[in-house]
């Protein structure tokens, strides 16, 4: 969760942009389409939108 909190990541990148690198957009889509009620989730998890 440290990566999501501005007080630990400093570093100017997005949390999602560390996690899940290049890919975070298409993992928006895929869970638009497999889990819109947002489900399975975590802190650290994929969102809707940012």
């Amino acid at each position: 969760m440290d990566l999501a909190d501005p007080r630990w990541n400093t570093s100017g990148v997005p949390w999602h942009a560390l996690y899940f690198k290049g890919i975070y957009a298409r993992l928006q889509r895929v869970k638009a389409v497999w889990d819109p009620q947002d489900v399975f989730r975590h802190a650290l998890s994929v969102r809707a939108s940012d």
